[in-house]
């Protein structure tokens, strides 16, 4: 077999590798102005949904019909912080100059930001949140809920870089949907492993930093006065910053990369595996056994 056919076959599980460590590198090269900023938005977020709270309780004693109604009103004031947490990243990703100050600052296009995040609140809430409504279901109900989780990951795999062509592109909410629907045709499985990989990286995050609520909470006896909500809220939210940061750097990177334009870093990756593959093959001497 031609040792170039051997690189190309064993090229692409590296390509991946590589995808992962530029991100990583990227987040950690500017590891404190990113989970700053990421912590920053977390608190945002927490401090908006905090304060619809009492609103929520005086509209609504439903519990389910309250954590709709938090999603939907508090979607105008997390669309605006979405925009800046964007711009500040898609400039960060592309070695821009970046600040603080841009996570404030919101965007144009905020509208369109607002109209496409309410857009996903409601496609979760049809195809995803229902099927928790829903109690003794039969088996025809069981299939279309899976149906209806499958089709919502889905659509959001194909959805997943319409904010950024609202903020990038200055796109409407409808020419960014067709636009991410267009850049992940082809792609979609790789789109949907990214954001797999992504809610597993955070539901699993959540679940350490609960876990180290507990433990803090149990083992240091001076903190016992606290309760564990006390203790965990904080360290979640701290906790968050990271992944949330790593995870938005990948999302970026892959943008540019699919887009193919002046920052992707797709022919760097390639060539990098390429030759990464090529010194590993060369190590185990397989060109030399399948000549």
């Amino acid at each position: 077999m031609n040792p170039k056919v051997l690189v190309k076959l064993f090229t692409p599980p590296q390509i991946v590798v590589n995808y992962i460590k530029e991100s990583m590198a990227i987040a950690h090269k500017s590891f404190f102005i990113t989970t700053l900023a990421s912590l920053i938005f977390t608190l945002l977020l927490s401090a908006t949904y905090f304060s619809m709270i009492f609103l929520v309780f005086a509209i609504a004693y439903e519990r389910e019909t309250q954590n709709m109604l938090l999603g939907y009103l508090s979607l105008p004031i997390v669309s605006y912080f979405v925009c800046g947490v964007i711009r500040f990243y898609l400039r960060l990703v592309r070695g821009l100059s970046v600040s603080l100050k841009i996570l404030f600052l919101g965007h144009k296009r905020y509208l369109q930001i607002l109209l496409l995040l309410a857009a996903y609140y409601s496609l979760y809430i049809l195809l995803f949140k229902v099927a928790f409504f829903l109690k003794d279901y039969d088996k025809i109900m069981q299939i279309r809920i899976l149906f209806g989780v499958v089709l919502f990951f889905w659509t959001i795999a194909r959805l997943i870089f319409a904010p950024f062509f609202i903020i990038d592109a200055d796109y409407n909410a409808r020419q960014a949907m067709k636009a991410s629907f267009l850049l992940t045709s082809g792609k979609t499985f790789k789109t949907f492993s990214l954001l797999t990989i992504s809610v597993i990286f955070l539901v699993g995050g959540l679940i350490f930093n609960i876990a180290l609520s507990y433990i803090i909470h149990e083992i240091l006896f001076v903190l016992q006065s606290f309760s564990i909500y006390q203790i965990g809220i904080p360290i979640i939210i701290l906790g968050s910053a990271y992944p949330f940061s790593l995870i938005i750097i990948a999302f970026v990177v892959s943008y540019d990369i699919n887009l193919k334009n002046k920052y992707s870093r797709r022919k760097q990756l390639i060539t990098q595996a390429a030759v990464i593959v090529k010194r590993k093959l060369e190590d185990t001497n397989i060109f030399e056994a399948v000549k």
